[in-house]
């Protein structure tokens, strides 16, 4: 699956896009390893300050959850 998602990323441009499927990629992670795992672990992506996008994500996530 995330194979996908990369190749996905790679090839688009389209910044919307993008968005989506990274919102989608953390959907899949927080249904395959609980919403505690997940947010230990972005909170650890976060402290690198690494993608944007996943920034963004883990805000939505946390909403959603919430």
């Amino acid at each position: 699956m995330f194979w996908l998602v990369d190749r996905l990323k790679e090839e688009s441009s389209n910044q919307k896009f993008m968005h989506k499927i990274c919102l989608l990629k953390w959907k899949i992670l927080v249904f395959r390893d609980g919403l505690h795992n997940v947010l230990k672990r972005s909170n650890k992506i976060r402290q690198r300050k690494s993608n944007f996008f996943i920034v963004l994500c883990i805000k939505e996530i946390k909403i959603m959850f919430h």
